[in-house]
């Protein structure tokens, strides 16, 4: 059942308010921030009359911002709320309230999902927008890397881990056994390469062992005995897209072209006016944040909540027709550096109004045929012979004429060719900061938990902490945020 704070403070906390400092950075993000909307956005994951009343949703809430803020975990968070008088302060908590122990907590993020989560951070970010801190000039979008929180397996290793995995999931079912546990788990580990003759022994024990317990143990048991069916499946040379079994959802990527590694991706959107983070979203590690699903995704995100920008900056990984094509249905320049520019474009000069392709040599092209996505340009056979500079001509190739084509996506950029543009992708940098924030002082750069939904919760309340501080700084330093009413929050 919901429960409610009182708001009764007995006399032993008169006196506390002196010994809490009011220009400490909670003290700040309490006098910011309204945060009445958390009991009436999620009361509905809570029922209304069964069961001993919970808990105030808000002091739990609050009591993870503290854990994600300081990087702490839910025990020590619970054990520092017990005598840190300016955490039992920030949380709304008397000197002889029970605090919440660390299981209450594990309870509530369950409860709560990563949906509730997010419903909590759009909350914030609305009141943000709703006191005109959120600008519309420039949107940045980019990911960042979170390792995941698991060892990495050659392939013996992941095969040994998905057989004990098995067995133990079995065993919490009280299923018979059978002597699995004596013929199939290996609890050493061989950390050197493995040679071929190793692996195929262990693969055909693995076989062996799917043979034994497939179908015989339920769906739990099923369903992992799936996964390890998909490992064994796997094409000789290649690796396993399963990493881990602690960890399913778990996925190799690359960071840069030579380093690697195994975990998510946290992709943003940043307003660059305000520096904070209007929409998050979580991906699995070999996912490509540029794919136009996930760019188009984030942007909806920040439509929904009217939130919307002159232009979206991003890195190379964006650079697409369709990406650009979106961006430009919804208003926005889009400034994305090309992933391989065409150097044969730059020697021709193309009027956007006109449609025309003109040479440096100051003569125009006197065709233009569509082909497949765009056109090709042809130019006068005349003109290319007399042209003192033919030798050096990127279109004509051995040609009696040059012959230049332009893709749709080129003619997408060239929209985008502004005096704002080289700006914008300056500025786009700065959303690195945020990803170096979260990763250096609130534990973003490893997964606290497993599975990808639980990683979209940390990635979620890290972001509404990141949130908070901004908010706060910038109600500190320019007197533009005072509180509004609740009904306006």
């Amino acid at each position: 059942m919901l429960g409610k704070d009182s708001g009764q403070r007995d006399f032993f906390d008169m006196g506390v308010e002196d010994l809490v400092p009011e220009n400490h950075i909670l003290m700040q993000i309490e006098r910011a921030i309204d945060f009445s909307f958390v009991q009436d956005a999620i009361k509905h994951v809570y029922s209304t009359g069964m069961g001993r009343p919970s808990y105030p949703p808000l002091v739990l809430f609050k009591m993870l911002l503290l854990e994600y803020f300081y990087n702490l975990s839910d025990v020590r968070v619970s054990q520092e709320c017990r005598y840190n008088l300016l955490f039992r302060r920030f949380i709304g908590l008397a000197v002889r309230d029970k605090v919440p122990d660390d299981t209450t907590l594990v309870y509530f993020r369950k409860r709560l999902g990563q949906q509730q989560f997010e419903l909590l951070f759009d909350k914030v970010v609305q009141q943000a927008k709703d006191r005109g801190l959120i600008g519309n000039d420039l949107k940045i979008i980019d990911g960042t890397v979170i390792e995941a929180n698991i060892c990495v397996f050659n392939g013996i290793n992941i095969l040994r881990q998905a057989r004990e995995h098995i067995i133990r999931t079995i065993e919490k079912r009280n299923d018979t056994q059978s002597g699995l546990r004596e013929k199939y788990l290996d609890k050493e580990r061989i950390y050197s390469r493995p040679v071929s003759e190793q692996l195929k022994e262990e693969k055909e024990k693995t076989k062996q062992f799917i043979e034994e317990v497939k179908g015989r143990h339920g769906k739990p048991v099923e369903e992992k005995v799936n996964m390890l069916e998909d490992i064994l499946g796997t094409e000789e040379g290649k690796l396993p897209a399963i990493k881990s079994f602690v960890d399913t959802d778990a996925r190799a990527g690359h960071s840069s072209k030579k380093k690697g590694f195994v975990g998510y991706k946290a992709t943003v959107s940043f307003d660059d006016d305000s520096q904070l983070i209007t929409s998050c979203h979580v991906l699995s590690g070999n996912e490509n944040e540029g794919k136009h699903e996930h760019f188009k995704e984030l942007v909806e995100r920040d439509e929904a909540k009217g939130i919307k920008h002159q232009a979206v900056a991003g890195d190379g990984a964006y650079d697409s027709l369709a990406n650009r094509q979106a961006s430009h249905q919804m208003g926005m320049k889009a400034y994305f550096p090309s992933k391989r520019p065409n150097r044969q474009l730059n020697e021709f000069i193309y009027d956007r109004e006109k449609e025309t392709l003109t040479c440096k040599a100051g003569s125009d092209a006197i065709s233009r045929t569509q082909q497949g996505d765009g056109y090709l340009y042809i130019f006068s056979v005349e003109d290319c012979s007399n042209c003192n500079q033919k030798d050096n001509c990127p279109g004509k190739k051995n040609m009696d004429r040059a012959r230049v084509f332009v893709s749709k996506d080129i003619l997408e950029k060239l929209k985008d060719e502004t005096e704002e543009k080289q700006s914008a992708l300056l500025k786009r940098k700065r959303i690195e900061k945020k990803f170096g924030e979260g990763k250096k002082w609130h534990g973003l750069a490893r997964a606290r938990y497993w599975g990808k939904c639980k990683v979209g919760i940390q990635v979620l309340l890290t972001f509404t902490v990141i949130n908070l501080k901004r908010i706060a700084k910038l109600a500190e330093e320019s007197g533009r945020l005072e509180q509004l009413p609740a009904e306006n929050c």
